[in-house]
């Protein structure tokens, strides 16, 4: 072979290579992957969306369960101070969707209550009883705090729906005449829980989901 067609077939060839990147970048990149950037770009997206959801779903898990947490001490106080003061406390519990809330009452028999005076110079501003007027055998007891509302989003509810009152009422008597009580506590309609009262012994029971306890 002459030299000169040699050097020939080596350009050709190496023509042949030239071509071939070209030819590639003419056809559509439809089976490319996702390049190093692009991948940092999407977790970085994706890392601060999750600083802005976990703190809100943080603080919406503590604030159940510090208010499960209060019921449940609630439940218990209540049930030894009617024993230790022999009196008959009641805890109630608003249902409301838009803002549910609880107090604690104390009844107060009407021939207990002391006559007004009237002999006396005590004016109505100096006479402050921590005890509001709810029933005329109960009143807000404050000593223990005031009206306490739930978190937004937190509602009690009846487990029976056809309950005609708003207002939920588990009595502590020390002479036990009392029951057990069921009710729900919602969040949305995403969580709930069944708090199981039993204030004869001064028990709580709380159960995820909607459950009937025996």
């Amino acid at each position: 072979m002459k030299p000169i067609d040699l050097m020939i077939r080596l350009q050709a060839f190496a023509q042949q290579f030239r071509l071939t990147p070209t030819l590639l970048r003419r056809h559509p990149r439809n089976n490319r992957g996702f390049s190093l950037i692009e991948i940092l770009i999407a977790v970085a997206i994706f890392a601060s969306s999750l600083l802005f959801i976990f703190p809100s779903i943080r603080k919406s898990e503590n604030e159940i369960k510090k208010t499960l947490r209060t019921l449940q001490a609630l439940n218990r106080t209540l049930y030894s101070h009617s024993r230790i003061q022999n009196k008959v406390y009641r805890l109630a519990l608003k249902t409301n969707l838009q803002k549910s809330s609880y107090w604690v009452e104390v009844k107060t028999p009407l021939a207990d209550t002391p006559a007004p005076d009237e002999e006396s110079t005590e004016s109505p501003e100096e006479a402050s009883p921590p005890i509001e007027e709810t029933s005329p055998f109960f009143q807000k007891d404050t000593n223990f705090f005031q009206t306490q509302d739930l978190p937004n989003g937190l509602y009690f509810e009846w487990m029976d729906n056809l309950a005609e009152s708003d207002t939920i009422y588990i009595t502590y008597d020390p002479q036990l005449l009392t029951h057990q009580i069921q009710i729900f506590l919602r969040k949305g309609s995403e969580f709930t829980w069944t708090l199981s009262f039993n204030p004869i012994v001064g028990e709580l029971e709380i159960m995820e989901g909607e459950n009937e306890a025996s």
